[in-house]
């Protein structure tokens, strides 16, 4: 399973239940868009093994995609989705498709559009 997906799903049920707000889940997330732009893909699973401040931001941005996901999407879809790749994360780009009516591409475009939204809040 692609860290992203793990690691976002855990924050998003976190947060979800504590109900922290945007500006202070992805603030370095974004914070780090405005400086550098927004990442071309979803967070590698070596963008968690970085330095403490880069590993804050890859939770982040795992966080604010699997959230982009659950608002596009609806969550039972999302954990439909989420299930399907836990028991097959060979075929990730197949289960997106048919869980999600979309491509791992439209995936990342929706995360990464989000975050620019964010960023030029």
């Amino acid at each position: 399973m692609p860290v992203w997906l793990a690691e976002g799903f855990a924050d998003y049920v976190g947060l979800r239940v504590a109900d922290v707000p945007v500006s202070v889940a992805a603030k370095l997330a974004v914070r780090d868009a405005r400086a550098n732009g927004v990442p071309r893909s979803l967070p590698t699973a070596q963008a968690f093994a970085g330095s403490r401040g880069d590993v804050e931001i890859a939770y982040e941005q795992a966080w604010l995609a699997v959230r982009t996901l659950v608002r596009q999407f609806g969550a039972p879809a999302v954990l439909r989705f989420y299930h399907r790749v836990v028991t097959e994360p060979q075929n990730l780009r197949r289960v997106v498709r048919s869980e999600l009516g979309v491509g791992l591409d439209e995936v990342t475009s929706l995360w990464r559009a989000e975050l620019r939204r964010l960023a030029d809040a």
